[in-house]
């Protein structure tokens, strides 16, 4: 009986599915099932079906680059170890409270608050803020993964940003690490008090910046962060910066 209900369920939720959906889990499948062997291959690289739905999207459906990205991506993990990176090895960059993961959004979305005026470019390593940068990618998705969500959201703070934060070289290591090891991870970016100076900065990375990744950049307001991040989860210096504003 369980069995016969179990497979009226799944017939039913098939017939649900629009031809498109169904032509994507059945590429999805096909790419895990060619791929499955690197899960043996690189065991600490967390291989598993979402992550070719993941580079299946990025790459446009075309099976061949996201099998090629992927085998690509597993290398990197395995070497790199980014999920084993802990606060211990960034304490110089943590205490700086430039970036740091605190609740989620109304879509489930664990957040990544980064706060652009903290960044100085003159006394950085960069080494150590690209650690810092892929600890909170990596905090925010175990915790999304707790809510069964495996993107992010992230609330980019420019109150304050001037040249000395016009970071380009960090900035392009960051949009790099997303497009070649994180693609689709990124479910919202929010811009929030961006100040003239920074249009600027702006103008000469965007169109670095992934036309899917794009599209899910939004210059916030209040108004607008309040629609996407209930202020309940807003870090206490985010709320008091907002009363300031009110």
């Amino acid at each position: 009986m369980r069995q016969t209900q179990s497979a009226t369920l799944c017939e039913a939720t098939a017939s649900n599915e629009s031809p498109a959906e169904r032509t994507k889990a059945e590429t999805t499948a096909l790419l895990f099932a060619r791929l499955h062997h690197l899960a043996l291959r690189y065991p600490q690289a967390e291989f598993d079906e979402s992550t070719c739905r993941r580079y299946l999207s990025a790459r446009k459906g075309d099976a061949d680059a996201a099998a090629r990205d992927i085998q690509k991506c597993m290398q990197w993990r395995e070497e790199a170890r980014p999920g084993d990176i802990t606060p211990d090895d960034i304490k110089a960059e943590l205490a700086t409270g430039k970036a740091y993961c605190h609740g989620y959004d109304k879509s489930g979305r664990s957040i990544v608050w980064n706060f652009a005026g903290r960044h100085d470019k003159r006394t950085r390593d960069a080494e150590a803020t690209v650690s810092l940068i892929l600890y909170s990618l990596e905090t925010a998705i175990k915790a999304g993964k707790k809510h069964g969500v495996d993107q992010i959201c992230a609330v980019f703070d420019l109150s304050g940003f001037g040249t000395k934060n016009m970071d380009y070289e960090v900035t392009h290591r960051l949009i790099q690490l997303l497009t070649n090891y994180y693609p689709g991870r990124l479910g919202k970016i929010l811009f929030l008090n961006a100040p003239m100076i920074f249009n600027a900065f702006w103008s000469c990375i965007r169109s670095c910046i992934d036309p899917a990744t794009y599209e899910k950049i939004q210059f916030a307001n209040k108004s607008v962060l309040c629609s996407s991040i209930d202020p309940a989860m807003f870090p206490q210096e985010v709320a008091d910066m907002l009363q300031r504003l009110a």
